[in-house]
């Protein structure tokens, strides 16, 4: 900006935009619902018709956009949660569980600590700039209605990282705000209407700015840098 941006719109409502040159490819994972829909991709000039005459042109803009690897990736059939409470003793990740993010840093299996059992999930330990990693559970259909809640140890603390939950995308809720645990602990009932729902268990490493510099700043020695979860109840 001011010169251009590029977006994607789905049924014509855009769902993200971008301001900045980028010098690499970047991933996008796109989330449609079922049914017929229309995906588009946008490259926008001038989009406030502002004046360019004055305006210093970055030397890394080139002024195009480039689209590669476009492709479906069709929803496996939902699995209901089993056995509920979940404790993470089987293969991870299988349905109705997945998980989410760049490279390696992915949830996995641990017996390094268990409330129950000998297993747990765990986050990635995540380091350098902004990053984030899920673990996702996707409910049915057929869901009755009723609360999630689950045993958790998070040794987190901002700035450096935070853990929170969502429910279908919407209002991140912090389990852990301001303190740090290494025992386990119960988490609050998250309540869910009846039907399908998507739950997304979030670590969130340097979340206010991707510049910041954190290696000054000095990190309580009782702060692991991930979190660990298990008997997910729903």
């Amino acid at each position: 900006m001011p010169y251009d941006w590029f977006e994607y719109k789905v049924d014509n409502i855009t769902k993200f935009r971008w301001f900045d040159p980028m010098a690499e490819f970047q991933k996008e994972t796109i989330e449609i619902p079922q049914g017929q829909h229309l995906v588009e991709f946008e490259y926008v000039f001038n989009p406030q018709n502002a004046s360019l005459d004055n305006v210093p042109v970055w030397p890394d803009r080139t002024g195009v956009v480039y689209l590669d690897d476009v492709f479906f990736v069709p929803t496996p059939p939902c699995e209901s949660l089993e056995p509920n409470p979940y404790d993470f003793e089987e293969v991870f990740p299988v349905s109705p569980w997945s998980t989410t993010g760049e490279g390696d840093n992915l949830w996995s299996l641990t017996n390094d600590k268990a409330y129950s059992g000998a297993t747990s999930l765990r986050s990635p330990v995540l380091e350098g700039g902004k990053a984030e990693s899920n673990a996702t559970l996707h409910i049915c259909e057929d869901f009755n209605g009723g609360y999630l809640q689950f045993h958790y140890i998070a040794s987190v603390l901002p700035p450096f990282d935070i853990f929170v939950v969502s429910i279908d995308g919407e209002n991140p809720m912090p389990v852990m705000g301001n303190g740090i645990v290494n025992e386990w602990s119960l988490s609050p009932q998250f309540w869910m209407s009846p039907g399908p729902h998507t739950i997304d268990f979030t670590y969130q490493f340097n979340l206010l700015d991707d510049s910041n510099d954190l290696s000054n700043i000095k990190s309580p020695p009782e702060r692991e840098g991930e979190f660990t979860h298990h008997d997910v109840i729903v």
